[in-house]
């Protein structure tokens, strides 16, 4: 399998990859580790972790030292479980 399958049988980057969506959808841009942290209920650490399976998995990129660089590298709908 490859890593976009496993990627969001992650509960938390599951979790993180729709709310992103959402998120950048809304605003425009994406939200910062805290609001993900603060809106999921879940450690900062978590939330790392998820933002880092995210983009190994190539549903993100991220611009190294800029908050909140994230981009979207595709869209995909997400079914809720």
């Amino acid at each position: 399998m490859n890593n976009q399958s496993n990627v969001l049988d992650d509960k938390y980057a599951r979790d993180v990859y729709e709310y992103l969506v959402t998120y950048m959808i809304d605003v425009g841009f994406a939200p910062s580790r805290k609001e993900i942290s603060e809106k999921l209920d879940i450690s900062g650490y978590d939330v790392s972790k998820a933002i880092k399976k995210l983009e190994v998995g190539g549903y993100i990129k991220r611009e190294k030292r800029k908050p909140r660089a994230i981009r979207l590298c595709h869209y995909k709908l997400v079914e809720k479980l």
